[in-house]
């Protein structure tokens, strides 16, 4: 199949259709479809050659492009900051199709109003990555990892951007001049960070359930999304993977998961992952049951747990003193009320 798509100055192109590389199967979300593709240009063309990935997805009209965090990204990763563009995807093209006055959610929109989001047909072209299981060895797995928290926190520092769905599929790999370098994927749920106390598009929290953070499971829980939250998932990527998997490529057979029960965290909900998730942080005396290949995980990942466990601990204190402040502020306001009617 051929799929034809607006291109600069009002001009199109045409791309093949290859293999479907994704498709979301959930009612709820953007409705993403990612396919292998290449350009249809008989060698006509600057694209001639070149492996793409072609992103289809149906976000609301009022969500920020990916392609505009990009931009912003390569406009300041200049001089010493340079060493960020390995670490983030290449976007060819990105476009935008309006949905026609007869489709359904032209219909919905109708139909409920206010209670409806407008959306529209957003697609990108961007080069093709590898998946983390192209990898073969344990310290290119810590090496990816150690790259996407570098970016993570470059994106946060400096163009101040959240991405907020951290997750083992959007962490994927560049092969350049013999190395591997880890790159940060699918910015399409990101936000600016002066954009955080906004409200949502969507009533639904964003993320990918078993990687985000355990604050964002509780049933009372209305956001901000904040950098703490990206960097908590991230250590629930690398936890699942090394304790689940054989190796990059391959799950293990009978996973050494104990009682933490890690295989539950990609079938259940938000309540059963809360639970889970506030056991494995704040046990006294966790320890990753990572499998034999990602052995030398397991200092780093104890590492990681204790930062988390004693982060966690500090804010819950804090909070608990926040509390316990305005409650005396609450009770010496009413005090100083009543001394004053006896007056």
């Amino acid at each position: 199949s051929l799929f034809t798509f607006p291109y600069k100055n009002e001009t199109t192109r045409t791309v093949h259709l290859k293999r479907i590389l994704f498709h979301s199967n959930d009612i709820i979300g953007q409705g993403t479809i990612v396919i292998r593709v290449v350009c249809h240009c008989d060698g006509k063309c600057n694209w001639c050659g070149k492996k793409f990935i072609l992103k289809l997805c149906f976000p609301s009209a009022t969500r920020v492009p990916e392609q505009t965090f990009m931009d912003r990204c390569k406009k300041l990763a200049q001089g010493d900051h340079a060493w960020v563009l390995n670490h983030l995807p290449h976007i060819y093209q990105s476009f935008d199709i309006q949905l026609r006055k007869n489709t359904p959610q032209a219909n919905f929109k109708e139909k409920f109003a206010d209670h409806s989001e407008i959306r529209l047909m957003r697609g990108l072209i961007q080069e093709k990555l590898q998946p983390l299981s192209s990898l073969d060895t344990a310290k290119d797995c810590a090496q990816v990892f150690y790259d996407i928290v570098q970016c993570l926190h470059w994106a946060w520092k400096h163009p101040q951007i959240l991405h907020r769905d951290i997750s083992r599929g959007n962490i994927l790999v560049r092969e350049k001049n013999g190395e591997v370098y880890g790159v940060l994927n699918d910015w399409d749920l990101a936000i600016w960070l002066n954009d955080q106390c906004d409200g949502p598009t969507s009533q639904f929290r964003t993320g990918t359930k078993p990687y985000m953070a355990r604050e964002q499971h509780g049933i009372k829980w209305e956001g901000p999304h904040r950098f703490r939250h990206d960097l908590e998932s991230v250590f629930y990527v690398i936890l699942l993977l090394v304790c689940l998997y054989s190796n990059p490529r391959e799950r293990a057979v009978e996973p050494n998961t104990e009682k933490y029960d890690y295989e539950e965290w990609h079938q259940r909900g938000d309540s059963f992952l809360e639970g889970r998730k506030v056991i494995s942080i704040l046990a006294g005396t966790w320890k990753a049951p990572v499998t034999p290949f990602f052995c030398r995980f397991a200092l780093w990942l104890t590492n990681l747990h204790r930062s988390l466990c004693s982060s966690i601990l500090a804010r819950e204190a804090h909070r608990d003193a926040e509390e316990i402040a305005k409650e005396a502020r609450v009770g010496n306001r009413k005090r100083c009320c009543s001394s004053t009617r006896i007056l």
